[in-house]
This record gives structure tokens, sequence and C-alpha cells, in this order.
């Protein structure tokens, strides 16, 4: 009798599980994937705009942002820009190096008005990732699984043109 019951018990558990948990888990994972693919399309879009037009405007940055927060979660967002440079050695040898731009000068040059320019052969590269978890992540922890991967993306490239 005790066995039958226990049985019973573990049928409604897998019953609750199958039923209930499962498809709450699919779905949350399926939001993940579209989440995902929100952040990878934004984030090109603007390194491929910023590589085309050679500049990053006020509303580029803005829109950037803007979208990203509106998928509910919060993002690090990093800019780098990447100038090349030349200089002579003690030697009189010309050695080529990058000299690098990261977010928060880039901000600071945009906030006082101005588009922050980019050269021809400049790098730039924009990476996203996710400081907030995901509804999967927070429902793995739950059940005392691992969070698994939030959202990263990183991209960019050589600047086609710009003012140099």
């Amino acid at each position: 009798m005790l066995v039958d019951s226990l049985w019973k018990i573990a049928g409604i558990l897998l019953c609750v599980i199958l039923l209930f948990i499962v498809p709450i888990k699919m779905n949350f994972a399926r939001q993940d994937r579209i989440l995902d693919q929100v952040v990878r399309n934004q984030v090109t879009v603007f390194s491929e705009q910023a590589r085309e037009l050679g500049y990053i405007s006020d509303e580029m940055l803005k829109g950037f942002r803007s979208t990203l927060s509106a998928t509910g979660l919060e993002y690090d967002i990093s800019i780098e820009h990447l100038s090349k440079r030349f200089a002579s050695d003690s030697a009189g040898n010309i050695k080529a190096y990058y000299d690098g731009t990261y977010e928060e000068d880039i901000t600071d040059y945009i906030e006082g008005g101005n588009d922050y320019p980019l050269r021809v052969g400049d790098f730039i590269f924009v990476e996203v990732r996710s400081r907030s978890e995901t509804k999967t992540q927070s429902m793995n922890h739950l059940f005392g699984l691992p969070g698994g991967p939030g959202i990263y993306y990183k991209s960019g490239g050589i600047v086609r043109y710009g003012n140099g």
C-alpha cells in the first residue's frame, strides 16, 4: 500500500514536471534565443554603421543603447577604437603601432556635442556582454543547475570610409 502511494506521488510529480516546468523552460530558452539574435543584430548594425560612415554620432549611440535596454536586460558595452600610428625608434627605423581609445573617452567626446571621428584603416570593435541573468539562467539556478552562458557578442573590423 505504501509502495502504491509512492508511485502515485512520483507520477503526479512527473506530470507536473512534464506539463508545466518543461514547457516553461522551453519558452524561456526560445526567448533567450530571440534576445541573443536582437543583441547580435544590433551590435553588427552599429559596428557596420560606424565602419561605413567613418564616425559615431550621438544618435547612433543612443539608438544602440536604447534598443539594447528594450530587451529588459542590463549590458556591459565596450567600444574600442584602434588608430594606426607611426614612430621611429632609437635606430631610426619607423615602427607602426595602434593607439587605443575606449568607451569612456569616446562617449565623453560625443557628449561634448561632436561626432567621434574614425579614419580609413582604423579598427573599431563593439562588445556587448549581459550583466543580468536571462530567464533560462534564473530558472536553472532555481533548480540548482548551472546557469549557462549569458548573452555575449563582439563585432567590428577595419573602417572603410572616414575622414583620413
